[in-house]
């Protein structure tokens, strides 16, 4: 090959060499864009999860006083009678209603009311601290408590003392013959293998209407 050759080969290959330079820097782009693409789709991917966890809890939280809803409960509900009677253990319950609760709307008026609700789900948020324990908004006007592994003397401790926690907060209720906002509650023990959820439930209305029935203010307990 002489001199001639040599250096138009050469050049050749210096062009061929900026080619792949320029081709490697293309390159680098694409990826540094993908990247850039990457990590703006994983940012939109965790945000779409908290939109669709703010979207779930919309869906089973009572938004007033942060509690289970109806349908959170009746899952629940579902779910921790089945693991009771599968596993041989004490489901208890509780069906808790504000006593008087039409004539304090009318009296004191929506803000008023919706305080009420307020009050009586931070008391139940603060009994509720154990992991099998679940409170709930099941009405207007009505809660629940789902929990277990409690004999009937804590349980009914544990009524009391939420009975009586809503009571001392005074809450002015001029209808109400005690004189403050109470409650009302219907407590089962569910003991018995052979009965369904409604059973307990069903017990739990009678249990709240004796209470009702037995001047307010009060809890009626029963062990199916």
């Amino acid at each position: 090959m002489d001199n001639k050759e040599c250096l138009e080969e050469n050049k050749n290959l210096k062009e061929r060499l900026k080619e792949s330079e320029e081709q490697i820097t293309q390159l680098n782009q694409i990826k540094l864009n993908y990247d850039i693409l990457l990590a703006e789709l994983d940012k939109k991917d965790i945000l779409l999860q908290e939109l669709n966890k703010k979207l779930e809890d919309l869906y089973i939280i009572d938004e007033l006083t942060s509690l289970g809803n109806r349908k959170s409960f009746e899952d629940t509900f579902n779910i921790e009678f089945s693991r009771a009677k599968r596993n041989y253990y004490d489901l208890n319950f509780l069906l808790i209603d504000i006593d008087f609760f039409n004539k304090y709307k009318e009296i004191y008026g929506l803000s008023k009311s919706n305080e009420v609700f307020k009050v009586i789900g931070e008391v139940l948020n603060n009994y509720a601290r154990r992991g099998n324990d679940f409170v709930f908004r099941y009405e207007d006007d009505k809660f629940t408590y789902i929990t277990c592994f409690q004999n009937e003397h804590e349980f009914l401790k544990l009524a009391q003392s939420i009975k009586d926690a809503v009571y001392e907060k005074q809450i002015e209720h001029k209808e109400n013959d005690h004189g403050f906002l109470t409650i009302s509650i219907g407590a089962v023990i569910s003991r018995n293998k052979s009965l369904n959820k409604e059973d307990l439930f069903t017990q739990a209305c009678e249990n709240l209407e004796k209470s009702k029935k037995d001047g307010k203010n009060q809890v009626t307990m029963t062990v199916l």
